[in-house]
């Protein structure tokens, strides 16, 4: 669902920087398909039709998806939709954070994945030479 976020939020913020409203970037948004996300994507679109502030439809949004970055990521929108900044820079500065915490991500579960290989053989060397020690004594 990470991933797909970083799609959002990169069409998302092109969006914003044409339009002010977040209801109106979200229409052209609502064209692509963003897997898990479009249902929330949905329920946002339905909560800004229905009269709710941007930030707590944002607020929402984050919450229901369940994921850390995804909820930090969209307050931050919010507070930067409410202070008006422009669309294009915090597009790109969200856009390269989520980028580079998912790269982190990868490279942990990479080297948690060469730990394991490499522990299971050394854990039967360790024990080939601790019964080798027990038999020789």
């Amino acid at each position: 669902m990470d991933v797909t976020f970083l799609s959002f939020i990169k069409a998302l913020a092109d969006s914003l920087s044409v339009t002010s409203s977040l209801k109106l970037a979200l229409k052209p948004v609502l064209l692509n398909d963003y897997g898990k996300l479009t249902e929330l994507i949905k329920k946002m679109m339905n909560r800004l039709k229905a009269g709710f502030d941007a930030g707590v439809c944002l607020y929402l949004f984050g919450v229901e998806s369940g994921s850390k970055i995804i909820a930090s990521c969209s307050s931050v929108l919010g507070e930067c939709i409410k202070s008006g900044a422009k669309a294009s820079v915090y597009g790109k500065v969200l856009g390269d954070y989520i980028n580079s915490v998912l790269i982190r991500r990868n490279k942990r579960a990479q080297v948690a994945g060469n730990l394991k290989w490499i522990i299971i053989p050394l854990q039967a060397t360790l024990s080939s030479v601790l019964a080798l020690i027990k038999a020789l004594t």
